[in-house]
């Protein structure tokens, strides 16, 4: 049993993988800027924060080969989205602890006499730099440390350096005024504040022309809640000790539950983590000692899901594992003795005896209306049954048929 159900988890995993490569994919219009100064425009892969300062994806076409460009190849690139990235070197923690100069892809914010850059590598760290014609690239720095003082309270440090450096950097506008930050954090609307106020203070009549700012919000953790309802028939055989038990007949059970959908703002909006809580039903029955299976489960799965975006009908896809706790135990398993009484099987000798655990592929379409959804779709799930007989197994091939509704 444990052979077959690694060896299924294993060609899942294969499968999760590279689904969630393809899922990736983000293509948006826009233009690179060689380091020759020319432009070249097509479509570029817009793959989150992290990966686009790292490298992009890039093709002239649809149809075109994609390439790869690192911000050594590059000046920098501009997407439909409003986002504009140069390349920059920047001091980064190695694998030894010491900093190395990198380049990278930097966004930029603001731009004008001051520019503002922002940051965020793969560990969700976000790094702001400012620049102006009169000096280089310099690093926004905010410290918050804990000091604790023998005899006295620990106490925090609020070291905001950002401000001197805004200080010492914006001299040259007569009407700006660090007092009038102090109590500013080094956070994305602040700092776009300051920088973009300072540019309007030296150009206030070219201002709106000379000074881009991004309009760039904090993305959060998105949740969406679905209903669901299902119908599910179960193929299910009998495999090791005791197996002249005749496979099962199909029956069709019920089952009712809710999703819930959690899309990640580090990750591409097309993809989210689904998880389910489903009571459940799967039966069978069989003409040996008029047996019957009944089992009725929670159901708790976990999927990665691809969801097309566009359209009146949006497809839908995902793969992932599911673990079911079994909730009637005294009648999931019974046979008709000889005086015709239907009896259980299923000792209470252990909880998890009759609970299952195994793997489902899933899809569908969502037709969206208003903020809702109507969802049809179909699952597909392999589990396998712990028997109270030693040795002896339940696989169980369960196809569904589901309808939701996402508010």
């Amino acid at each position: 049993m444990i052979r077959l159900f690694t060896v299924d988890l294993c060609l899942l995993a294969l499968f999760a993988l590279g689904f969630s490569a393809s899922a990736q994919s983000n293509y948006t219009p826009g233009y690179l800027i060689n380091l020759q100064g020319d432009t070249l425009r097509g479509l570029l892969d817009d793959r989150g924060e992290a990966k686009n300062a790292s490298e992009i994806r890039f093709k002239t076409s649809a149809d075109a080969k994609l390439q790869n460009y690192l911000p050594t190849d590059l000046k920098g690139y501009y997407s439909s989205n409003d986002k504009y990235y140069v390349s920059r070197e920047i001091a980064i923690e190695q694998g030894n602890g010491q900093k190395q100069p990198t380049a990278v892809f930097l966004e930029q914010l603001v731009k004008g006499r001051a520019n503002l850059y922002y940051y965020k590598n793969y560990s969700d760290e976000i790094r702001y730099f400012v620049e102006k014609d009169t000096s280089g690239l310099m690093e926004l720095i905010h410290r918050r440390e804990h000091v604790h003082v023998p005899g006295q309270k620990t106490y925090e440090r609020n070291d905001k350096r950002f401000l001197g450096l805004f200080k010492y950097l914006f001299s040259d506008c007569p009407t700006f005024r660090i007092e009038k930050y102090q109590n500013t954090n080094l956070e994305l609307a602040d700092v776009t504040r300051i920088v973009a106020e300072y540019n309007q203070c030296l150009s206030p009549e070219t201002a709106q022309e000379s000074t881009y700012v991004a309009t760039k919000s904090k993305k959060k953790l998105k949740a969406e809640f679905t209903a669901v309802v299902l119908l599910n028939r179960a193929t299910m055989v009998v495999a090791g000790y005791g197996t002249e038990l005749p496979n099962p007949q199909q029956v069709w059970k019920y089952g009712a539950g809710f999703s819930i959908n959690l899309f990640s703002p580090n990750m591409n909006d097309k993809v989210s983590l689904q998880l389910d809580a489903i009571y459940n039903t799967k039966g069978a029955t069989s003409a040996y000692e008029a047996r019957r299976f009944n089992f009725t489960y929670l159901d708790l799965s976990l999927l990665v899901k691809y969801h097309y975006p566009k359209g009146v009908v949006r497809p839908f896809a995902g793969a992932g594992f599911v673990y079911g706790t079994l909730l009637n135990r005294e009648s999931a398993y019974t046979r008709k003795r000889s005086d015709g009484q239907q009896v259980n099987i299923f000792p209470p000798l252990s909880s998890l005896i009759g609970n299952e655990m195994g793997w489902c592929l899933d899809g569908g379409i969502a037709v969206p209306f208003s903020t809702h959804a109507v969802l049809l779709g179909y699952r597909f799930e392999k589990t396998e049954t712990v028997s109270p007989i030693q040795d002896q197994f339940y696989r169980n091939q369960v196809h569904q048929l589901r309808l939701g509704y996402t508010f």
